[in-house]
């Protein structure tokens, strides 16, 4: 199987492991695929997961502030 359809299906399993998380929006969806292909050609370019891996949790720590950061406000 060649890379490029290695990609495309793990940024599909990317996305549809993410569905929950954004109540069925596409364009989150669509962005999450799209981020899923970055993350699966950066894997490919170094050889590592680790490259993934970093921006992936720094994501999440970045949307978990956000969130910390509204709930506060709103208390």
């Amino acid at each position: 199987m060649n890379n490029t359809l290695c990609v495309f299906i793990s940024s599909l399993f990317f996305c549809l492991s993410h569905i929950f998380s954004f109540e069925n929006n596409s364009g989150n969806l669509t962005s999450t695929f799209i981020v899923g292909i970055i993350y699966g050609y950066s894997f490919l370019s170094t050889g590592s997961c680790i490259s993934s891996i970093v921006p992936h949790v720094l994501n999440n720590i970045l949307c978990a502030g956000f969130v910390w950061y509204i709930w506060i406000s709103q208390v």
